[in-house]
């Protein structure tokens, strides 16, 4: 809080009403939300289980595969989606590519 009470006070009368107006809008709230959400990289509310289609939140299973620098993630609202995701595309996707 103390960054922001100091970026607060640098700024002039206009700014500030514009951030009041930005506050009263809500438009604040938005911008921490998406924020966070980047930070995080976690926005459940758009994801889906990729075996049943469920809707995947907070709790759901992760799973990360691939290479370092093509690293991917994998989110499931059960075990055996999760389960059925691995012997079905990750093995094969080796066997194909020979590993």
């Amino acid at each position: 809080m103390n960054k922001l009470a100091g970026l607060i006070k640098q700024m002039n009368k206009d700014e500030l009403q514009l951030l009041n107006r930005d506050l009263i809008a809500g438009n604040i709230d938005k911008i921490l939300r998406k924020r966070l959400n980047e930070l995080n990289n976690e926005n459940f509310d758009e994801k889906q289980c990729p075996v049943c289609g469920g809707n995947v939140n907070e709790e759901s299973f992760k799973i990360e595969f691939g290479k370092l620098y093509l690293r991917r993630k994998a989110y499931f609202d059960a075990v055996d989606c999760m389960q059925y995701f691995i012997e079905t595309k990750i093995k094969k996707q080796h066997i194909d590519i020979g590993y």
